[in-house]
C-alpha cells in the first residue's frame, strides 16, 4: 500500500474510518472474583435444626450446613442448595412475616437434597450427585413425608411465589424513595 500510515484506517467520501480493533493491553494476571461466604442467618438455622431434629435424626451432619438469605433478586429460584460448599440461599423475598409459614416447608425440600446426596463426597460420586440434585422418585417419597409441601406447591402453582417477588419489589422501591410526607390540611 502507497500510505502505510493509513492502513488501520479506510478513507471514503463521508470521513474517515477504522478498520481494526485498536491493540489494548490485557492484565498479566486477571483478578478473580471475591468469593463472599455467607454466615449462617440465626432465625434460619434455627429452623434447619429443628426441622432436621425432627425428620432427619440419623444425620447430624447437616446441621453444618449455612443456610442464608439470598444476596440476589430472585424470580425463579426460592431457594437453593449448594452441596459442595454445603450451603442453603433462601430468596429474600421470603424474609418478611406474611412469607414465614413457607420456610419450614421450603427448607425441608432443600433438606431432601442434603440428605441424599450425604452418603460422601458429591464431586467424588456422580451417582449420589444426580440422585441429590433431582427430584427422582426417591427423593419425591423423602418430601412427601412432610405435611406443608402440598401446601407449599399449591402456593407457588397459585401464583403466590410471584406476588411476593412483585410485593419485595414494591417495598424495596417505596424504601429507596424515602418517607412520604402527607399533604397539608386545608386550613378552615
Amino acid at each position: 500500500m502507497k500510505y502505510s500510515f493509513l492502513r488501520p484506517f479506510q478513507l471514503s467520501l463521508w470521513g474517515v474510518r477504522r478498520t481494526t480493533k485498536p491493540e489494548v493491553s490485557q492484565p498479566a494476571c486477571r483478578k478473580r472474583k471475591r468469593v463472599r461466604h455467607a454466615q449462617s442467618d440465626g432465625e434460619l438455622h434455627k429452623t434447619w435444626r429443628a426441622l432436621r431434629a425432627e425428620w432427619f435424626p440419623e444425620a447430624p451432619e447437616l446441621d453444618d450446613y449455612a443456610i442464608c438469605w439470598s444476596s440476589r433478586r430472585q424470580k425463579r429460584t426460592l431457594a437453593s442448595c449448594s452441596l459442595e460448599t454445603r450451603r442453603i440461599r433462601v430468596a429474600r423475598e421470603l424474609s418478611y412475616a406474611e412469607h414465614r409459614v413457607w420456610l419450614g416447608p421450603l427448607l425441608y425440600h432443600e433438606m431432601c437434597h442434603a440428605y441424599l446426596a450425604r452418603g460422601g463426597p458429591v464431586r467424588d460420586n456422580p451417582a449420589a450427585k444426580r440422585r441429590a440434585c433431582g427430584h427422582g422418585a426417591e427423593f419425591k417419597a423423602i418430601e412427601r413425608r412432610f405435611p406443608g409441601i402440598a401446601a407449599l406447591d399449591a402456593w407457588i402453582k397459585g401464583g403466590g411465589w410471584m406476588r411476593a417477588v412483585r410485593s419485595d419489589r414494591a417495598k424495596r422501591a417505596s424504601a429507596r424513595k424515602g418517607p412520604r410526607i402527607p399533604a397539608p390540611a386545608a386550613a378552615l
